[in-house]
């Protein structure tokens, strides 16, 4: 597995002559223990910046402690780089320690050329760590939970990491099975931390290998905004989306290619309202997925989140039902359907 290493003093303005404070000193130990350990599991390390004042550094000073204790261990370090910058690591690396470097032909006027650097890195790794971090870690953080990558943010030593934890905790909650090791990058740091850390990362990974859960969202263009709440709710937890886009809706009954949608789906979710209730075309779709359903074909779940007060059929009455008449009901609703997948 290749994980990079995103993080430094929080608060880090690069090229300002900025140094590092006794009360850092306990971000770097963290980030040379989680490089050893790193090793120790086999991983590859990817770092960019040897600066002291970046996780970097010391991540690459914990493989090196590791190499230097296992001297008949082969460990590989990915260095990336802007193309104007200085070879980094070059003296005092163990035999057993290989550096690759890669460099990224940049601008050297461009005042964002390392940010740049680091998000093209992401195409190169399996999982993200992140610890402490200042404005570049925040926007490499966000994009990467953007791409639904799978991204340890330890929010023991605060920065912008701490607010890229707040935003994936639900990620945590519902990817990592040990619920346990998650109180390891948020609580202050200990002896089994940093063996949590890579252990968080290789859950994550993991799951990111498995093929997520297919949701289809089923409609009245009416409540275009509520959907839109939905989905992003489910993608930010690494689920997929289905929906129909076209607004336009032609012929009386339904179209092949929506039956095809909801076919692919594991779970059908209908959205359902006055307007959905007096639509010709949703109430088509509930019936298809509910028909398919009890075949035990997919969709193997059909859901209905109720936005207002309007009455189900009777037909309706024997799936799963749930509430979503505002942001919080819809919130929780999806929280236990993901807890409930198959």
């Amino acid at each position: 597995m290749k994980i990079l290493f995103i993080g430094s003093i929080p608060g880090h303005k690069p090229e300002s002559g900025q140094k590092p404070l006794p009360e850092h000193d306990a971000l770097f130990t963290a980030a040379r223990e989680i490089g050893e350990k790193a090793a120790e599991k086999g991983h590859v390390i990817l770092i960019g910046s040897d600066s002291k004042n970046t996780v970097d550094y010391y991540i690459a000073q914990g493989v090196m402690d590791y190499c230097r204790k296992n001297s008949g261990m082969q460990r590989q370090i990915e260095v990336h780089r802007p193309n104007d910058s200085k070879s980094p690591f070059v003296e005092d690396v163990p035999e057993n320690l290989s550096i690759v470097r890669q460099y990224y032909h940049e601008d050297s006027s461009n005042p964002h050329k390392w940010i740049v650097t680091h998000v093209r890195a992401l195409d190169s790794c399996d999982c993200i760590v992140t610890l402490g971090g200042g404005a570049s870690t925040r926007i490499v953080g966000n994009i990467a939970a953007d791409r639904e990558m799978a991204i340890v943010a330890i929010s023991s030593f605060g920065g912008t990491s701490a607010e890229l934890f707040d935003r994936l905790q639900y990620v945590y909650k519902y990817k990592v099975k040990n619920k346990s090791v998650i109180q390891s990058i948020i609580r202050p740091w200990s002896a089994d931390s940093a063996e949590n850390v890579i252990a968080i990362s290789e859950a994550l990974t993991e799951s990111g290998r498995k093929t997520p859960h297919l949701y289809f969202i089923s409609y009245s263009w009416t409540n275009s905004a509520e959907a839109d709440h939905v989905e992003a709710l489910l993608r930010r937890n690494g689920r997929s989306v289905l929906r129909d886009e076209n607004n336009v809706k032609t012929g009386g009954s339904l179209s092949g290619a929506i039956e095809l949608l909801i076919k692919q789906s594991d779970t059908f979710l209908a959205l359902w309202s006055d307007s959905y209730s007096r639509s010709s075309w949703c109430p088509q779709e509930l019936e298809f997925a509910i028909n398919k359903s009890s075949k035990n074909e997919k969709p193997t779940r059909v859901v209905v989140c109720a936005l207002d007060d309007t009455s189900t059929p009777i037909r309706v009455t024997d799936t799963l039902r749930s509430q979503g008449q505002d942001r919080t009901q819809r919130e929780l609703t999806i929280l236990r359907l993901l807890k409930e997948e198959g």
